[in-house]
């Protein structure tokens, strides 16, 4: 007695030739030839097809967030300049979190520091000696 395995495999093996046939034109349809671009304007062609062609909506995005960028900095530019007048003015411009602080020592009734002292230069932290010595070892 035959198993359906075999039975199945006898009728199918006058549809093998064909079904290979099938198969390599299907296979051969899918894998187009290998062009081979040995001048110059045909390795240009191909990086461009392979690097920036498969990818252009990549590139179009990047090139939109760089225009963004770039008409940012454009904007901002006119607000450095305003800077530039500013200082040059000689007015001293001191950041809104000093001004708060002084504000804060004041209410509290803690001195202020004059402008003159707080640009003066700091002495160097001295460290004491100690930390650099070895360990003595008491045998």
């Amino acid at each position: 007695m035959k198993s359906p395995k075999e039975i199945l495999l006898e009728q199918a093996a006058e549809a093998t030739p064909a079904l290979d046939r099938i198969r390599g034109n299907v296979v051969t349809d899918l894998k187009p030839p290998m062009r081979q671009r040995t001048t110059i304007v045909g390795i240009f062609v191909e990086a461009w097809d392979q690097l920036f062609w498969q990818s252009r909506n990549i590139w179009g995005a990047l090139a939109a967030i760089w225009m963004g960028v770039l008409i940012i900095g454009a904007a901002q530019n006119h607000s450095i300049s305003t800077t530039n007048q500013t200082a040059r003015k000689n007015i001293p411009v001191r950041p809104a979190w000093e001004r708060h602080h002084d504000a804060l020592r004041a209410e509290l009734g803690l001195p202020v520091k004059s402008d003159a002292e707080k640009r003066k230069p700091r002495k160097p932290a001295v460290i004491h000696q100690s930390r650099f010595q070895p360990e003595q070892s008491y045998v």
